[in-house]
């Protein structure tokens, strides 16, 4: 009896759960331009204009999957359809922290989604931003070190 009702709840929470993983697209961010094979690189993902800057808060973040080869790697998000924006880091000693000097110059490589630039800071929002639909969809972008 137990098992039945454990097999009954989990096809309950897929069925709920289907429709709402089949509205959501991966997104595959090839990041190139690295300076070196080491680290890893993180990707944080921006839905608020207002959150869009280095204090601000990501709704979602995804990291390379495989080792970083030839100066180059592919980061996966799974989004559901909507208007976002991505800053890359480069973490080359693993430390899951952006480093940068005593005057805040980056010690790490970055990179803003459409290759986005900003003057001495991020970028504007509505440069970065990307659409997301049902589709599956991949981005390219190129470090700055």
């Amino acid at each position: 009896m137990k098992k039945t009702m454990l097999i009954a709840g989990l096809i309950a929470v897929m069925y709920l759960c289907l429709p709402a993983m089949a509205f959501c697209a991966d997104v595959s961010f090839v990041i190139k331009k690295l300076r070196n094979n080491k680290g890893t690189v993180l990707v944080s993902i921006y839905d608020d204009a207002s959150q869009w800057n280095d204090d601000g808060k990501w709704i979602a973040e995804c990291k390379n999957e495989k080792p970083i080869v030839n100066n180059q790697t592919r980061a996966v998000c799974s989004l559901k359809p909507g208007t976002y924006a991505a800053a890359p880091f480069h973490d080359e000693n693993d430390n899951n922290e952006f480093d940068t000097n005593f005057f805040g110059i980056p010690k790490e490589g970055y990179g803003f989604s459409n290759d986005a630039k900003g003057g001495s800071g991020w970028p504007l929002y509505k440069d970065a931003t990307f659409i997301v639909g049902s589709e599956d969809m991949e981005l390219t972008i190129h470090m700055a070190y």
